[in-house]
């Protein structure tokens, strides 16, 4: 059976749509190569932020949408039935929306971080934030689709509503450490990069609050400990990063009851200015505190406060401190007494031992 081949007017029915394709391909890669890279280079490293988030977020997005536009062309250039036509331009126009969300939660995601980071009083970065506006952006994104596709989102809705008593009553845990997760957030009880301690004894920085847990870096070890949000919600917890990185370190010390107490404030304060002024993370611009608390079984105890920059720099500041002073009451004559005790035996009790001696 012979084979035909195509006409030339056939060949050029196909020609001109393919070439609204290729052009549209070499469009985009062209925006690519000279317009796109050449806006990232632009606004990075910009005193104003938001046009790099916009533009990093774009991605291969601009090549789709110019590759789209030439088969949108392609398709009003060929000679398709009514059905055919329209079902490849619903095609195009749900990949086209696609993208477009795919873009926007990009967009909307690291807006939020960006936002949340700069802003001292906004939101705390979470993962949970940043993941819940990309999952809004999606399902507006689906609501634009569905109708592309003849799906009326109507009914859809409204049973959503119905069975969303069921799916609640389902995923009562899971609703319950979302919304602890939310509660902790806007509340900001932790915030990403605090040092908080538990009352079960669990104690690191807060490294992210997910939809359904927050996980914690222990100082030590850097293991992980992951805490379900309503578990952290229920728990005393001590923010060791509230209301501000400064703390106070506080240091206990007790010297002999013959001991001058004066010199002993003197020579502590000395030593503490120090190290406020020479150890990396001690606060040099505040003048440590001493104060004498109590008469102690065996010596006269007082504490002493220096400032650090946040709560990971005491460790350090405690060593060197302990380390210097120390020394300098060595120097000084200064007595750092062992634990003493007096006991009182009644006579009665020690003539009993007596009779027992010499009876044996």
């Amino acid at each position: 059976m012979p084979i035909s081949l195509p006409s030339l007017e056939q060949l050029t029915a196909w020609l001109w749509p393919l070439a609204f394709v290729l052009a549209g391909l070499f469009v985009g890669l062209l925006f690519e190569r000279y317009v796109l890279d050449r806006l990232k280079t632009y606004v990075d490293g910009g005193k104003w932020k938001w046009d790099e988030v916009v533009v990093n977020a774009l991605g291969r997005g601009p090549l789709l949408w110019f590759v789209a536009l030439g088969m949108w062309a392609a398709v009003e250039g060929l000679d398709l039935s009514a059905q055919i036509a329209g079902t490849l331009q619903t095609g195009i126009a749900v990949l086209v929306i696609f993208s477009l969300t795919l873009v926007a939660a990009r967009v909307g995601s690291n807006a939020v971080h960006m936002y949340a980071r700069r802003s001292e009083k906004g939101l705390p970065a979470s993962s949970l934030i940043t993941n819940i506006t990309k999952a809004l952006i999606y399902v507006l994104g689906l609501m634009m689709i569905l109708p592309q596709l003849g799906i009326e989102i109507t009914p859809l809705i409204t049973g959503l509503g119905i069975g969303g008593l069921a799916v609640a009553l389902a995923l009562q845990d899971t609703l319950s450490n979302l919304f602890s997760g939310f509660q902790i957030i806007l509340t900001r009880q932790v915030v990403t990069g605090d040092y908080i301690q538990l009352e079960t004894g669990q104690e690191g920085y807060v490294q992210d609050v997910q939809w359904r847990n927050t996980t914690i870096k222990s100082r030590l070890d850097d293991a992980e400990t992951v805490i379900p949000n309503r578990k952290l919600a229920d728990n005393v917890v001590t923010n060791y990063s509230m209301p501000r990185n400064p703390m106070w370190v506080k240091l206990e010390v007790g010297v002999h009851y013959e001991s001058d107490l004066e010199r002993v404030e003197e020579i502590t304060l000395d030593v503490a200015r120090q190290v406020a002024d020479e150890v990396e993370g001690a606060a040099g611009d505040t003048e440590p505190v001493i104060r004498y608390r109590s008469f102690g079984d065996s010596a006269v105890t007082f504490v002493t406060r220096v400032k650090v920059e946040e709560f990971d720099r005491q460790f350090l500041v405690k060593h060197e401190f302990i380390k210097r002073l120390h020394r300098r009451f060595e120097e000084e004559g200064i007595t750092i007494p062992f634990p003493i005790r007096t006991l009182d035996v009644p006579d009665a009790f020690r003539v009993r031992q007596e009779e027992v001696t010499e009876g044996a």
